[in-house]
């Protein structure tokens, strides 16, 4: 895993960007980036919907939700993912 403080050097350079931010940051942090259409967007932010994703995206990346639970810190959870209407199965 390559390491920068750029996003838009990060996303240009990733197939799979995962967003970890807080919620009300989400939109922001989407906002200026520029996504390619072979690229999958995962995000773990809680309650950010799949559409509102695309819509920070201008629709261009495939996007998954990923919600795993506090058990996954001693390697007893799950996580529940779900796709946008865009998402493909492959992704």
């Amino acid at each position: 895993i390559k390491c920068t403080v750029d996003n838009n050097e990060l996303v240009k350079n990733s197939s799979i960007v995962i967003l970890a931010v807080k919620p009300h940051q989400a939109k922001s942090t989407l906002e200026n980036l520029s996504f390619s259409p072979n690229q999958i967007l995962i995000s773990i932010c809680a309650s950010i919907t799949t559409e509102q994703l695309q819509e920070w995206t201008n629709n261009v990346p495939s996007v998954l939700r990923a919600m795993p639970n506090t058990p996954c810190l001693i390697q007893k959870g799950m996580t529940a993912i779900c796709g946008s209407a865009k998402t493909k199965e492959q992704d």
